[in-house]
């Protein structure tokens, strides 16, 4: 176990040079989640890896990260920073709702920005690349045990919830899933259909612009509070007021 906590002190002196983004994410994923020993966790974008690192130390040892990245560039790196770690498979494919291949579109401005829909507002793309996708429920129908989803997968996050439909029937994860912009409209509408379609019960935060999602009643307490808590945050950084909600 100490060897295992100074793995995570080590990746965290690497993902983790602005404390402002480290504090305001940890406080979302691991509040949210509550998550604890032995916990299985499906993260679906790993972009940087700092959601994983997230995870972590509340799994300890015992827990398991899957986690699925689309840009080979990403997806190499995130390899590379979590080779130490035996309770982490990073998978090269993109969620979605059948299995197959699919154009991912890069960013001409940021090697770490792209989606697989064409018309996400974040990139400007100039070109694309074709890469496999697959389903949780396919991917995944082996495991025991599932405790938890994360899906940041810039506009693809409807289809990654088709295909995991029988997945979340079977385990009833508690999920966070953002919400993005798709020719210029949030999905947020069609996410939270999808979710009410499989019996959970949603939480829209817009400070985070995600959905938190469970079978079980939402604590609402909790989701204001934190929601309040990360505003105060911000205020403290940025200097900037907020009242009701709304930016001043």
């Amino acid at each position: 176990m100490k060897d295992y906590n100074e793995k995570i002190k080590h990746l965290e002196k690497i993902l983790f040079n602005q404390q402002y983004q480290r504090d305001r994410d940890i406080k979302f994923y691991d509040r949210i989640f509550d998550l604890k020993e032995g916990d299985v966790i499906v993260d679906g974008g790993t972009w940087n890896g700092m959601s994983i690192l997230h995870f972590l130390p509340a799994i300890t040892e015992t827990g398991h990260v899957y986690s699925y990245e689309a840009s080979p560039y990403l997806h190499k790196t995130a390899r590379i920073k979590f080779r130490k770690f035996d309770n982490v498979t990073i998978k090269h494919k993109a969620l979605w709702s059948s299995i197959g291949e699919i154009e991912l579109f890069v960013d001409s401005r940021c090697v770490n920005s792209n989606s697989v829909m064409r018309d996400f507002i974040d990139i400007q793309s100039d070109r694309s690349i074709t890469v496999e996708t697959t389903t949780l429920d396919e991917d995944l129908k082996y495991i025991e045990r599932l405790d938890a989803i994360k899906f940041n997968i810039e506009g693809a996050e409807i289809e990654a919830l088709k295909g995991a439909k029988n997945i979340l029937k079977k385990h009833s994860p508690q999920l966070i899933v953002d919400a993005h912009k798709i020719n210029g409209a949030f999905c947020s509408e069609g996410i939270k259909d999808v979710l009410q379609d499989y019996g959970y019960n949603t939480y829209f935060d817009d400070y985070k612009m995600a959905y938190y999602a469970t079978k079980d009643e939402i604590d609402e307490r909790k989701t204001r509070d934190l929601y309040n808590e990360r505003y105060r945050y911000e205020e403290k950084i940025t200097g900037r007021k907020y009242e009701g909600y709304v930016w001043k």
